[in-house]
């Protein structure tokens, strides 16, 4: 059962590789900040049917409206790609140091060395400079849905 204030949609597989569950910013004044960049390529293809794929895409469209929310898109022309080895997450909690979480191949891990850490938030740097700004990943996404 998902925590109160979530919205879950059954019909939405995790196939973009972030939540589905997403906090509803009614619930509270002090919200986390969440910054995505996302791969062009996992929103083309259509899994789950063309229904499915035109939810998806509306969903993003509304969590990259909300004002907690940075959605970025890596478009597919970018040569270079700083983010080839796999995802990652990086978690500040607040009146901590950040840290990063990766699973590569179902292998979690949890990273709290400084060094390491740092390394993973100068990556981070660079791939949201080569992203969209999240105007632009937002008309883009636009662009995906009128296309479908």
């Amino acid at each position: 059962m998902p925590p109160p204030g979530t919205e879950t949609g059954p019909d939405i597989p995790r196939s973009t590789g972030f939540p589905v569950n997403w906090i509803d910013p009614s619930l509270s004044t002090q919200l986390p900040t969440f910054h995505f960049v996302l791969d062009e390529s996992v929103l083309i293809r259509p899994i789950g049917g063309r229904n499915v794929h035109r939810e998806q895409l509306q969903k993003l469209l509304h969590i990259g409206g909300l004002r907690t929310v940075q959605l970025q898109l890596m478009p597919l022309d970018r040569t270079e790609q700083p983010s080839l080895d796999g995802p990652f997450t990086l978690v500040t909690p607040k009146g901590r140091q950040q840290v990063a979480y990766l699973e590569i191949h179902t292998y979690p891990r949890l990273i709290t060395g400084l060094e390491e850490v740092r390394v993973l938030a100068a990556r981070y740097g660079t791939i949201q400079s080569a992203a969209l700004t999240p105007r632009e990943s937002l008309a883009a996404i636009e662009k995906m849905l009128g296309e479908r």
